[in-house]
């Protein structure tokens, strides 16, 4: 079978609605405000389209601070996931931090997440440390996830 074509393209403020309708269907609350995250220069905003599709499915936003980047919120829609979006997201983030010399990769995911969990660890992201409670709406516990990028500069 050959791979899905994914479009990774940068968010602008005219895409403000097409995040927020994709935060709404895959998220308890909302994890994004378009237009304040854009006024942010260390924040980014990537959305994947399938080929095939006019709109984007799915989005990634982070932080890049210095050299690390703060993975805050994947979201695919539901009829659109296990296609590759949320993974092509990933891997374009990854390497989006990299060429700008990111050392170090984070995120927090739900501990009942087991999908995500799963494509994280993919990618090499290993359990960092587990915050007890720490999603309000119902107390659940999250899991810190961290990967390194490049090896410290001390290394060689």
């Amino acid at each position: 079978m050959k791979p899905a074509v994914i479009d990774i393209t940068r968010a602008s403020t005219l895409d403000a609605d097409i995040v927020s309708s994709i935060d709404r269907a895959c998220f308890r609350e909302p994890t994004v405000n378009l237009e304040t995250e854009l006024k942010h220069p260390w924040s980014y905003i990537f959305l994947a389209r399938p080929e095939g599709e006019s709109r984007p499915r799915a989005f990634l936003l982070a932080w890049l601070v210095s050299d690390e980047l703060h993975v805050l919120a994947v979201a695919t829609l539901p009829d659109f996931r296990r296609r590759g979006l949320g993974r092509a997201l990933i891997a374009h983030g990854i390497e989006f931090a990299r060429s700008r010399g990111g050392r170090t990769a984070l995120l927090e995911v739900r501990r009942s997440n087991h999908a995500a969990l799963d494509l994280y660890r993919t990618f090499g992201f290993v359990i960092a440390r587990i915050r007890p409670r720490y999603y309000a709406d119902n107390m659940e516990d999250a899991i810190e996830m961290t990967l390194a990028l490049s090896p410290p500069a001390d290394s060689h």
